[in-house]
């Protein structure tokens, strides 16, 4: 099952090159969680970021983003929507910065914000270290849902290197 086809994708495509991130989201509804998918990809293909040094095969990005949309939790703010909405807009203030940034810079900073919340189950840091989470004694008490995303993502299997990876 693919990724589907964002109504209007000339239209889409325009708002992304423009960086008008706010636009995307009225393109988009905000409950599609397979059309916000899109817009990950659309954005991803669209920065040209992936085109070069093989960073990312463009194949398997679809794959990616589908597993990172597979990986957020249906809570009512740190979900794949909240997760778009910062990846949009580290898109639009990469698109605008000063800062001359390079292909993998730009790249690992837009994949920082699609998985920042990753596996988030929207329970504040201080409450699972005051519970003593397992993930709270895991991570040593600091920064517990993040570095939670942030290993999640990297345990993954799509981001390890092999050669029979589907």
């Amino acid at each position: 099952m693919g990724l589907p086809s964002l109504p209007a994708t000339k239209k889409v495509r325009k708002v992304v090159s423009k960086i008008n991130w706010t636009e995307c989201f009225d393109l988009v509804p905000v409950d599609d969680t397979e059309a916000l998918a899109a817009l990950v990809k659309t954005t991803f293909l669209e920065s040209g970021i992936l085109s070069s040094n093989h960073i990312v095969d463009n194949s398997k990005l679809e794959k990616i983003v589908a597993r990172i949309q597979s990986g957020y939790c249906m809570t009512p703010y740190h979900n794949f929507n909240h997760a778009v909405h910062v990846f949009m807009g580290v898109n639009s203030l990469l698109q605008h910065s000063r800062i001359k940034w390079t292909r993998i810079e730009k790249c690992a900073l837009l994949f920082t914000a699609i998985i920042h919340d990753l596996e988030h189950q929207g329970v504040p840091n201080v409450q699972l270290v005051k519970e003593s989470s397992p993930l709270a004694l895991k991570y040593n008490n600091q920064s517990v849902a993040e570095n939670n995303s942030f290993d999640q993502s990297l345990n993954s299997k799509q981001f390890k290197n092999r050669s029979n990876d589907p």
